[in-house]
């Protein structure tokens, strides 16, 4: 990743199969929106999902959560604002921004959160090294958590 770089931006359009009924995005597509935004982040920390998947390492969804702060419709150019926010020795969280490109407006805020494991799911530890590199890209964000619409 490039010094000093604490984020990745992502675009994707919204297609017209990511649409609902009502003719704005269908609330699940925001989870493989975080996706894609943590593909690119993981790839720009040097790190891509095809380094673990070599070492049969992986990092499965333990915790995910979005907040939805306006609707993202048809054709809209998204932004997916992507940032490590938390490492331990075998958990790490991402956090995610997606804005409408254009308009600079938040659609939707939240984070997941991975566990490393093997390929039979068993816990692994992330090597010291790796942990004291990935804090030097740590970003401190207002905490993004559930509530019953608090």
């Amino acid at each position: 990743m490039t010094r000093g770089v604490k984020s990745t931006k992502s675009l994707v359009r919204v297609i017209f199969g990511d649409t609902d009924a009502m003719g704005i995005a269908y609330y699940a597509n925001y989870l493989k929106w975080f996706e894609i935004g943590r593909t690119d982040l993981l790839q720009a920390l040097d790190r891509p999902y095809t380094a673990y998947i070599a070492e049969d390492r992986h990092l499965p969804v333990t915790e995910c959560f979005c907040r939805y702060r306006a609707p993202a419709r048809y054709n809209d150019l998204l932004e997916i604002e992507s940032m490590l926010t938390k490492i331990s020795r075998a958990t790490l969280t991402v956090s995610y921004l997606i804005r409408n490109h254009e308009s600079g407006q938040l659609l939707a805020q939240g984070y997941t959160t991975h566990a490393l494991v093997d390929g039979k799911g068993v816990i692994q530890l992330f090597d010291r090294d790796f942990i004291a590199r990935m804090k030097a890209f740590l970003v401190e964000t207002p905490e993004i958590t559930g509530g019953g619409g608090k």
